[in-house]
């Protein structure tokens, strides 16, 4: 599992270096495809989502793959690699132009914020209502120091924090939604899911989300993928670095 998710985080690294405008969602999936193949996992977790624009990352469980991507797309990518039978989850969002917009940033900013206060919290022996109650104390002072632009996207930062907004997802196991459920006892070693909390708002259709699989351990939980960049600048200076997209490019018609 640990392996999968290190295959996973470096495949998504490969795309978003990739990434410019003109090329295409399907052209991002090759990216990580590749370095899934180079790292010896021969199979798909699942079928890949690379949604650009809001409303194909709207549509939540998109999989067409077959936009032009435009300098002022939204990326989500949402995909992991069957490594031997074990698979992976993970979701980021970036910017194709390499600069989030403001709202942009002012959204997913949120969630990284509501997604870190989670993080930090996370134990075994504790329920997970629990931790979610603990963060939602802890998101108050950062209610109180944030100028939301509109009163929507307060009313849907509310809604994810109350709600918890999908942030303790699925078990990650031999299947992407893996068999069993941890939510309903204290939590214990060795049990593996993703933390995957969404913001939407509706009246915009809009989808925000980050999504990382980790490990309770005996004295708090591993990240798989700890070593993805998570702040949105660090997301930001990936963007359009040089990836396999401009050493390989795709073969022009004559």
């Amino acid at each position: 599992l640990r392996r999968a998710a290190q295959i996973a985080g470096r495949g998504l690294l490969e795309a978003m270096r990739s990434t410019r405008a003109g090329i295409y969602e399907y052209q991002l999936e090759a990216a990580a495809r590749y370095v899934y193949l180079m790292n010896g996992a021969r199979l798909e977790g699942y079928r890949s989502i690379i949604a650009a624009g809001t409303e194909n990352i709207w549509n939540m469980h998109y999989y067409r793959n077959n936009k032009q991507i435009t300098q002022d797309d939204l990326i989500l990518m949402d995909y992991a690699p069957d490594y031997h039978n074990y698979v992976s989850d993970i979701t980021r969002m970036w910017p194709a132009s390499g600069t989030f917009s403001a709202t942009d940033r002012e959204l997913l900013g949120f969630v990284l914020a509501y997604r870190n206060a989670v993080m930090q919290r996370i134990r075994p022996g504790v329920l997970p209502a629990q931790i979610q109650q603990e963060a939602r104390a802890a998101m108050q002072p950062v209610f109180a120091r944030t100028k939301f632009s509109k009163p929507i996207y307060e009313q849907a930062a509310h809604r994810l924090v109350d709600t918890g907004g999908g942030i303790f997802s699925h078990p990650v196991g031999m299947a992407v939604h893996d068999d069993g459920d941890y939510a309903n006892g204290p939590l214990a070693p060795g049990q593996v899911f993703s933390i995957d909390p969404q913001l939407r708002v509706p009246e915009e259709n809009r989808y925000l989300r980050y999504e990382d699989v980790i490990v309770i351990t005996s004295k708090g939980h591993e990240n798989f993928t700890d070593f993805l960049p998570t702040e949105l600048s660090d997301l930001e200076r990936l963007v359009g670095q040089g990836g396999i997209l401009e050493k390989v490019p795709a073969v022009t018609e004559k």
